[in-house]
Formats: structure tokens, sequence, C-alpha cells
């Protein structure tokens, strides 16, 4: 059997890095703010298709100029605030909704081109298209025949 030294090393490598981003997301669920009974704020689902991650938040009753995004290397920073006063003239008998400033960030599996990522709110999601970056797609190789 013969060992192939830069390809065990660069198998270690892979799994080290594997396992900091698992790390991250644990560190990112555990002490994200704020939580509630239900997990970080705000709720998040991660999806692939075609080279594109989409990253999809429920962010209800919050717009555009609401919300924030960081993206910095291969972690994306959503924050924002939501602002819950009563209108002008109004008292408040019941208060649920109280303001509350929001900051949750995430790894993602892969660079990002930063130059064509969108991002808007619509019936309370966030929805941030996220393309990989042409150097982490895969690619086919011709053959060249001789």
């Amino acid at each position: 059997m013969m060992w192939n030294t830069y390809g065990d090393v660069d198998r270690t490598l892979a799994t080290m890095d594997a396992f900091r981003r698992q790390m991250d997301r644990w560190f990112d669920e555990a002490f994200a703010t704020p939580t509630n009974a239900f997990g970080p704020y705000p709720r998040a689902s991660l999806v692939e298709s075609d080279g594109t991650y989409v990253l999809s938040c429920d962010v209800p009753g919050l717009g555009n100029s609401d919300i924030k995004l960081n993206l910095e290397g291969d972690q994306l920073t959503v924050s924002g605030e939501r602002k819950a006063e009563p209108p002008e003239g109004y008292s408040v008998h019941l208060d649920e909704r109280a303001s509350m400033m929001f900051e949750r960030t995430f790894v993602l599996p892969d660079k990002i081109d930063a130059d064509h990522v969108t991002a808007a709110v619509a019936d309370g999601v966030l929805t941030v298209t996220l393309p990989r970056s042409p150097e982490t797609r895969p690619r086919a190789i011709t053959v060249a025949h001789h």
C-alpha cells in the first residue's frame, strides 16, 4: 500500500474544516441573540440548487430597510431592528410585540460570488440568493485526443 502524503494532508484538512464549520453552526445556534423558546432568531433555512445557495429567514413585520446584510468570507450576518411603537395619540393596553434588535451569522458551505448576491423581503420572509464563486463550481474537463 502506498501512502500519498499530500492526499492524506488534504483529507485531514478538509475534515478539520468541516468540523470547524459544524462547530460554528452549533455555537451560532446556541448563542444567537435574541433567542426564545423556539431557538435562534430569525429562524432560517439554507438550500442549494444549480450552484446557488438560497437563505430564507422568517422576519415578520420587517421590510427591506429594517434589515442589514454583511458578507465576509464564508459568513453572512443578518441583522436588523423591529420597532413596535403605537401610532401617535394612542395609549398602549397590551404590548407583546416589543421592539427588538437581532443579529445572526450563518457559515456558508462555499465561497460566494459577492457581486451577484441579491436579497428581498416579501410576505415576512427574507430571501437571500447567494451564487457560489465560479472557482468553487464543478467543471467538466474535455480530454484531448492526440
